[in-house]
């Protein structure tokens, strides 16, 4: 669980830090846009894009480890069957050969 949570607060930091990049350069070209408001609705709106594109990226990467998991059980479950599947051959081969043995 420290992974995820580590895992999100460095993206958290890149979050800030990229948006506090842009509105330092939203604040030094202030004087270009109409108004504040203009200006305060642009930042929003890329905040939120970056919000959401962030919520993605760790979706997929939290099913990607999933995906993983799963596969390496199901490897494990497969390397059993195989174990066991082996130890009844090996025991079936050594009834047969101390019956033919005896007989």
């Amino acid at each position: 669980m420290s992974e995820y949570s580590s895992l999100l607060l460095l993206t958290l930091l890149v979050a800030t830090a990229f948006l506090r990049i842009l509105f330092l350069i939203f604040s030094i070209l202030r004087p270009l846009f109409i108004s504040c408001s203009f200006l305060f609705f642009i930042f929003i709106n890329i905040a939120i894009i970056i919000i959401i594109i962030i919520i993605i990226i760790i979706i997929i990467i939290i099913i990607i480890i999933i995906i993983i998991i799963i596969i390496i059980i199901i490897i494990i479950i497969i390397i059993i069957i195989i174990i066991i599947i082996i130890i009844i051959i090996i025991i079936i081969i050594i009834i047969i050969s101390f019956f033919f043995h005896f007989f």
